[in-house]
């Protein structure tokens, strides 16, 4: 007598019209979320990415998410920066004393966390790709205002720039990119290899 498994196994493949069980694939990525894989973003970022979907308000935009809080997020980003700035990783000491700041000034970003859209999770990575123009990128540059750092970044698109090791704008013909990175453990340099691959699918 067969078992009960074994007869829901083979109704199983019956029902797929062959000799093998057919297993869904899970879905393609589609529109802005097809430009860069969760593996290419953690790789680049040095993290983990436990989702990767569309904004809510705008499915142009795409958003790489890691587990974790708001503070900590952007303590390890403010760190990074550092490193950045520095042209070296920070001593154990200067990290220390930047995540208990960060911890006492940003821990009330915590709070707010359970109104996410996902408990838990973090974007570290944003994605925009709309059109936009010359003209657009200036008053984009012009916006910033003094008391922001705005760097050119060359050899990247037909002019691109960052904004406080924080947000990249991109500009290849007809095409805008913006990237928003303040919720990884990342800098500029780690996010241009990103910008690079998104231009070449665009």
């Amino acid at each position: 007598m067969k078992s009960p498994r074994f007869v829901v196994l083979m109704a199983l493949l019956a029902a797929s019209g062959s000799g093998t069980l057919a297993l869904a694939a899970p879905p393609a990525a589609t529109g802005t979320c097809r430009l860069l894989s969760a593996d290419d973003v953690g790789r680049a970022l040095h993290v983990a990415i436990v989702r990767v979907e569309p904004a809510e308000e705008d499915t142009s935009v795409c958003e790489y998410s890691i587990k974790g809080k708001p503070s900590s997020a952007a303590t390890d980003h403010s760190i990074a920066m550092a490193g950045a700035m520095n042209g070296q990783t920070l001593d154990p000491a200067a990290q220390k004393m930047m995540q208990s700041f960060g911890s006492a000034v940003l821990g009330g970003q915590d709070s707010d966390a359970k109104n996410f859209r996902h408990a838990g999770e973090v974007a570290a990575l944003v994605i925009a790709v709309q059109s936009g123009d010359a003209l657009q990128m200036n008053l984009t540059r012009q916006s910033m205002g003094p008391m922001q750092a705005v760097t050119p970044i060359s050899g990247l698109g037909d002019e691109a720039f960052s904004n406080s090791n924080s947000m990249m704008f991109v500009r290849k013909g007809d095409k805008v990119l913006r990237i928003v990175y303040t919720g990884c453990p990342c800098a500029t340099k780690d996010v241009v290899p990103l910008a690079r691959q998104i231009l070449g699918a665009i």
